[in-house]
């Protein structure tokens, strides 16, 4: 149970998923940039019969930024169970469905 007193399989949104995929996978990449160009330097400084030479085409991800899909949440007390859950704050102001208790609030004035 999380503090706002929601509960779900996973907290993980698709955009969370997406940006730490873009952000790993850039990273991985400029580590195997770095790791290639250091192995062209030294097989052209080796003296060797065979040498290597590596230019970068990788471009990296988009990583944008996770942008909120909700309004922030209001706290709201059940007047049937007394716990307090965050809801949508146009919801505070109206009908809304205690997730505790599942019993509806209304909220009117």
């Amino acid at each position: 149970m999380s503090s706002c007193g929601l509960t779900a399989d996973s907290f993980l949104t698709d955009d969370i998923v997406d940006l730490a995929m873009a952000k790993t996978k850039n990273w991985a990449m400029s580590q195997i940039d770095a790791e290639l160009k250091e192995l062209s330097r030294k097989s052209k400084h080796s003296g060797g019969l065979i040498s290597f030479d590596y230019k970068s085409s990788h471009m990296d991800e988009l990583e944008l930024p996770i942008m909120p899909t909700i309004d922030s949440l209001a706290p709201a007390t059940c007047h049937d169970c007394g716990r307090t859950a965050k809801v949508s704050p146009l919801l505070t102001m109206s009908v809304y469905i205690c997730p505790f208790c599942g019993i509806g609030q209304f909220n009117g004035q």
